[in-house]
């Protein structure tokens, strides 16, 4: 639903203010269940590599894997923010720069097509199940699966060419318009269907 999921700055502002983020701070995000599959060890990992006080990680969803340590140990248990749910995904992305999604298997990726429309840009994994969602250099970026050098290279590279990143943002709302609208998807399921009658 475009009408939905559509940039809005006043709200960009509130999620910040919410959580005490400043306008000039980096902030990367994911949204799904955190769980091992979903490539979450790599991502707190990258993070910490980055090593910089500018920048923020956001990990929304359900939780089924004891990240607590690993954020503790690594002593940036102030800067990564989890939140454990959301009914407003359109609003809690807003606060982004990054979505991020680095997800070992997946069947589609839904959320990405959510960002998108947000004018996000995406670095995800580079497999079979994401091939669709985001198109590689154009709408975001891809890395190796299960790779935390190759995720960490995305991530600096989002910090170091942010005009670059948000132009994909904006090619990925277009990108989602053309291919992944609520008319454009009931519009293929009646041609499918006048097919088979």
């Amino acid at each position: 639903n475009l009408k939905k999921f559509k940039p809005d700055s006043i709200i960009r502002k509130k999620e910040r203010l919410k959580y005490k983020i400043d306008d000039s701070a980096t902030v990367f995000l994911y949204l799904g269940r955190i769980n091992t599959d979903k490539g979450i060890k790599e991502l707190i990992d990258s993070y910490s590599l980055l090593n910089r006080q500018d920048c923020f990680l956001f990990l929304v969803g359900p939780i089924e894997i004891d990240i607590q340590k690993q954020m503790i140990k690594k002593d940036l248990s102030n800067r990564i923010i989890y939140i454990p749910y959301t009914s407003t995904p359109q609003e809690i992305l807003q606060l982004c720069d990054v979505f991020c999604f680095p997800s070992h298997r997946e069947g589609f990726g839904y959320s990405i097509i959510e960002a998108s429309a947000l004018e996000k840009p995406v670095i995800c994994s580079d497999i079979y199940g994401l091939k669709y969602t985001c198109i590689d250099m154009k709408t975001g970026l891809k890395h190796k699966v299960k790779s935390t050098q190759s995720l960490l290279e995305k991530m600096k590279f989002a910090l170091a060419e942010p005009k670059t990143m948000k132009q994909m943002g904006k090619k990925g709302r277009i990108y989602v318009s053309e291919n992944f609208s609520e008319e454009k998807v009931l519009e293929k399921w009646k041609e499918f269907y006048a097919r088979l009658l």
